[in-house]
């Protein structure tokens, strides 16, 4: 059985909340929502206008009408034409403010997601770095394969093919060594680590 080399840092042990629970993106967040829910108010009020210009009757009884306007409610007095341009003029500034809230929300998103990674910027460099020993590793290891079966060859022997198969992962070839110069998988993965400041 293989025995296992020492893992890598958890990223479950680093404390992380969800972005929700920022003051600043709660914030936003509520910004735009308060408009999104004001914009269903116009539809409403939309609805409303049209039902009164097709001359349909009211939603409520009577008495219920009799009751808001008891409680201090009233009538609109504007005739469906200018209440309905008026819902358009709301939906108009309403919908330019959702851009403008949304553009805000996705700004302290970015903010907010840079300060949070920053926290888990080593413990995935590590990662990175490990990825990048396991392709040497790799390489490595189906060069010492290689190289039994062609000292027996050497030697003028057959290598046994039960016990010295020729097998390595399928595909791992293709990756390369991260110190041949060229445009290997494992070589460009390496120059971008360089490029990063990572190596």
């Amino acid at each position: 059985m293989l025995s296992r080399q020492k893992r890598l840092p958890d990223p479950a042990a680093v404390d992380l909340e969800p972005i929700h629970h920022d003051p600043a993106y709660a914030a936003a967040l509520a910004e735009l929502e308060q408009l999104e829910g004001r914009l269903a108010q116009v539809e409403e009020r939309r609805k409303r206008a049209r039902a009164r210009a097709r001359g349909a009757p009211p939603g409520r009884s009577p008495l219920e009408r009799a009751k808001l306007l008891a409680r201090g409610g009233t009538i609109p007095a504007v005739n469906p034409g200018e209440e309905l341009a008026a819902a358009d003029e709301e939906e108009k500034v309403l919908r330019a403010g959702i851009i403008e809230a949304t553009a805000r929300l996705n700004e302290v998103a970015r903010e907010v997601s840079y300060r949070v990674s920053h926290k888990f910027h080593e413990l995935h460099a590590a990662a990175l770095l490990a990825q990048l020993r396991a392709l040497d590793e790799l390489n490595e290891a189906m060069e010492a394969a290689q190289a039994v079966r062609a000292r027996l060859r050497a030697a003028g022997y057959t290598p046994s093919s039960s016990l010295l198969p020729a097998l390595e992962c399928e595909g791992a070839a293709l990756l390369g060594h991260t110190s041949a110069v060229g445009m290997t998988p494992a070589w460009r993965f390496r120059k971008t680590l360089e490029t990063m400041g990572i190596l």
